[in-house]
C-alpha cells in the first residue's frame, strides 16, 4: 500500500469514523468539509511521525499542509526523501 493510501484509510477509520463506505477524493478540502480539525490534525500527527518514521516540526504544522489528502501525501513524501 503507498503513502498516500495508508494516509488515506487512517483518515476514514481512525478520524472521520466512517464505516468502510466514505470516500474522500484527493484534493477534497478536508478542514473545509469539516474531516480534520485540531484535535484531529494533533492525531494524524502521531499517526504520520510513527507510520512514516519522520518528524514533523512546528512551522510545517500549517493548515496547508494538512488542507487535502494530496498536500498531507506531499508533506509525507518530501520528509522521506
Amino acid at each position: 500500500m503507498d503513502s498516500k493510501s495508508e494516509i488515506k484509510e487512517f483518515i476514514l477509520t481512525q478520524i472521520h469514523n466512517g464505516d468502510g463506505k466514505s470516500q474522500i477524493g484527493d484534493a477534497d478540502l478536508l478542514i473545509d468539509m469539516g474531516i480534520i480539525d485540531s484535535m484531529a490534525i494533533m492525531k494524524l500527527l502521531s499517526f504520520l511521525e510513527e507510520k512514516f518514521k519522520i518528524q514533523i516540526t512546528g512551522d510545517e504544522l500549517l493548515e496547508e499542509n494538512f488542507q487535502s489528502l494530496n498536500a498531507i501525501t506531499h508533506l509525507v513524501e518530501s520528509k522521506c526523501a
